[in-house]
């Protein structure tokens, strides 16, 4: 009985051995594996977070020539002073009026707004508007901006190229100043001052 019992315990126990040491091996090399697809996957995900920070800083410094160029060039200055002397003119009903003939007919959303057609409009404004429409309208396409806005020294918002309900409005005071837009203007604004100061405390 006892004889029986070894024969069949001893291979058993033989077997049992190798199928453990298989299992450990095996356990080991997933282990590793694992390891070894996570830190691969990791390396992916970041040189690809390393490249899309590239190119959003790309984008950035992109962005920031081409705005500077264009607000420092004549061109633009003029426009806004011409555009910031007619709005004034046109007194209180400077935005009703605005809203006549550049917002309200425009049923188009969003960027699409831009393609509607002003010629039409043969007041001061609109003679100004035609000069300085179509540079900032390609502009827009080019570099894919969602609209330009021109602002005067006032905060007023005498031009914009896609034509939304803020055009005439003041970054200042009112309802434009308590957006996103409006904040963006005076934080502009306010750098700019210290640009402009800076060289003076240098000179002193």
């Amino acid at each position: 009985m006892k004889r029986t019992s070894l024969k069949v315990l001893l291979p058993a126990v033989f077997v049992l051995s190798v199928l453990t040491m298989m299992l450990a091996f095996a356990a080991l090399v997933l282990s590793d594996m694992r390891t070894a697809l996570i830190a691969q996957a990791t390396q992916g995900t970041e040189s690809a977070a390393l490249r899309g920070k590239h190119r959003v800083e790309q984008w950035f410094a992109d962005t920031t020539r081409n705005l500077s160029s264009v607000a420092m060039a004549k061109h633009t200055r003029d426009s806004i002073l011409q555009l910031s002397v007619i709005v004034r003119a046109m007194g209180p009903d400077a935005v009703s009026a605005l809203h006549a003939t550049y917002v309200t007919p425009n049923t188009a959303v969003g960027t699409a707004r831009d393609e509607f057609d002003y010629t039409g409009d043969r007041s001061a404004y609109g003679i100004s508007h035609v000069k300085v429409h179509d540079f900032f309208r390609t502009m827009r396409r080019e570099y894919g901006y969602y609209a330009v806005f021109l602002f005067d020294a006032d905060g007023t918002l005498v031009y914009t190229v896609s034509k939304e309900p803020d055009l005439g409005l003041n970054a200042r005071s009112g309802p434009l100043s308590e957006t996103a837009l409006g904040s963006a203007f005076r934080r502009a604004w306010d750098l700019s001052l210290i640009h402009i100061s800076e060289p003076t405390r240098l000179r002193r």
